[in-house]
Parts: structure tokens; C-alpha cells; sequence
């Protein structure tokens, strides 16, 4: 079965740029984990500081295994940029 996680992301106003320039920067690598179908950024074309990362993955096992190629400490460097967590969940096609 394969599932959709989505990640969203909101910047500190003044660090929008440097949190968009940091979200693509690790699209490559993800893109490249075993299991990921697809990996997209999305900005808000309301709210131009809030983004959202569409992954689509085999499994959520495969996600958890994969998301481990981007270590914890770069993320780290992220924190500062947030004005708040960033959040995630996983999605399912509905099959009716």
C-alpha cells in the first residue's frame, strides 16, 4: 500500500528565504531513499511563509527508514527558521 506524507513547515517571516533554500537543498536525498516515489515542495500562495513537503513513499515503513538519510542534526539547523513545530501525517487514497 503505498501512502502520502505530508510535512508542513512555517518560517519565522524574516527566514522564509533561508527555510525555502534549506527544504530544497534536501529534496535530492530524499528523492534517492529507498522507497520514495516522489518528493515535492510547496509554498503558500497565501501565506508565503508556510511550506509543504508531498512525499509519496512504498510504505511507512519505507518513510521511517528513509527519512533517516537527512541526519537529525541538519535538521536541527531548521529550529531557529521555524515559528512553530513543523508537523506531519500520513494519507491513504481512499479506495471506494
Amino acid at each position: 500500500m503505498h501512502v502520502t506524507r505530508i510535512n508542513r513547515f512555517y518560517a519565522t517571516p524574516h527566514l522564509a528565504e533561508d527555510l525555502h533554500v534549506f527544504l530544497t537543498s534536501v529534496l535530492p536525498a530524499l528523492r534517492q531513499a529507498p522507497g520514495c516515489t516522489s518528493a515535492q515542495l510547496l509554498r503558500g500562495k497565501d501565506d508565503p511563509n508556510e511550506f509543504v513537503i508531498i512525499e509519496q513513499w512504498t510504505s511507512i515503513a519505507a518513510h521511517k527508514s528513509g527519512a533517516q538519510i537527512i541526519p537529525p542534526e541538519q535538521f536541527s539547523v531548521i529550529l531557529p527558521m521555524l515559528s512553530r513545530p513543523p508537523a506531519g501525517a500520513y494519507y491513504t487514497a481512499d479506495p471506494a
